[in-house]
């Protein structure tokens, strides 16, 4: 199973996911306390949301809100790009603000891989997320929410 994680003191609103995590491993090292409200969910549902094809609204209870991505028909190139860039920062952000994390190798293996990443391999439009694009042609992709 994987698993969401929510503010508790957010429950019905949106925008109060804070985390995602794989397996328990990772559950178990994303520094949880009593305000956090974990929900399981299937596997299926965590590679959706992982890859940006699932988009989480809020949780009422034990149920998550779910809608549908941007439309990502019109993602060109640059957009891929800022993407990118924006994933770069949110990840390094969280080593800055803990070094030691259970999660760095895989942070800098996946931020190492996206400073090098040519876009210009890229079907533009790309008609996917990048996320998803990525996950199709064998590629680990680390979601922000993964990691701490």
């Amino acid at each position: 199973m994987a698993y969401l994680i929510f503010r508790k003191d957010l429950e019905g609103q949106d925008k109060s996911l804070v985390h995602i995590a794989e397996n328990q491993t990772d559950l178990n090292n994303l520094f949880l306390n009593s305000t956090h409200k974990i929900i399981e969910v299937s596997n299926s549902d965590f590679l959706d949301i992982k890859l940006i094809k699932k988009l989480v609204v809020k949780f009422n209870g034990d149920t998550v809100t779910y809608s549908n991505p941007l439309d990502y028909t019109k993602l060109y190139k640059i957009g891929v790009k800022n993407n990118i860039d924006t994933t770069i920062n949110d990840l390094i952000g969280k080593l800055e603000n803990n070094p030691n994390s259970y999660f760095k190798d895989r942070i800098n293996s996946y931020v190492s891989f996206l400073r090098n990443y040519n876009i210009d391999n890229l079907p533009d439009p790309l008609l996917m997320s990048f996320e998803e694009y990525l996950y199709n042609n064998n590629q680990t992709v680390v979601n922000p929410l993964q990691v701490v």
